[in-house]
């Protein structure tokens, strides 16, 4: 998904403040930031939520806030808005297609199959699939699991193994999902600590290598 640079709606602007509220320091007084420090290069967004930008840099580290910010977006786009179906359609494809044995799912990606695998017009796919693998998975953010209507414990439907891989410092995957989703099995991996959201890093990580080998010799 491309990142978003039209206006903000005032719903957007909701889910996003809800989001950030995890990430900013409780002491910090958001009226007392300057928000002129962001620079030319983001979008013009409403007074609020660029206080929250740079409360997140403050607690967390500079530019920080402007990264969550993009993924935020693009989350609240793909569970309020129209190119949601569109990428849900394709999904729905590929998932009923005979063959797969497991789902590997990244960032906003692990958003996307949870939604699809627990939709009931859409079903966990061919009888072959038992596993779901997420890596860096946001699904603890309380602003996405009530949109996606999952404000109890998040479960995969039966007979669906869950492995969620998370690392020190991903700021979108937080602490893992054992506290919102009690039969996965939470992995804390390592990814470094120059950008450790990392697809790639996330991949190659031997729990994962694992499982791989495991579904190929089924």
């Amino acid at each position: 998904m491309t990142v978003p640079t039209d206006p903000f709606t005032e719903q957007e602007e909701a889910f996003v403040l809800d989001t950030f509220a995890q990430y900013s320091p409780a002491d910090l007084d958001p009226e007392q930031l300057e928000t002129e420090t962001l620079g030319l290069g983001i979008p013009y967004i409403p007074r609020p939520v660029a206080q929250a930008v740079v409360a997140v840099d403050h607690k967390i580290g500079r530019d920080t806030g402007r990264r969550l910010l993009r993924f935020a977006r693009q989350v609240y786009r793909y569970l309020h808005h129209d190119i949601g179906e569109r990428i849900r359609a394709e999904v729905r494809t590929e998932l009923h297609r005979p063959g797969p044995r497991l789902v590997i799912a990244h960032s906003l990606g692990s958003v996307i199959a949870f939604d699809m695998l627990t939709r009931d017009d859409t079903g966990p796919g061919p009888d072959g699939l038992t596993t779901l693998v997420t890596c860096g998975s946001p699904l603890a953010w309380p602003t996405i699991r009530h949109s996606l209507g999952q404000d109890a414990a998040l479960q995969l439907p039966d007979g669906l193994q869950w492995l969620n891989l998370h690392a020190a410092g991903d700021i979108v995957a937080q602490s893992g999902l054992a506290a919102v989703a009690p039969a996965v099995r939470d992995e804390p991996v390592s990814n470094g600590i120059s950008n450790p959201h990392s697809a790639l890093r996330y991949v190659e990580k031997q729990p994962l290598a694992d499982l791989i080998v495991k579904a190929g010799a089924l």
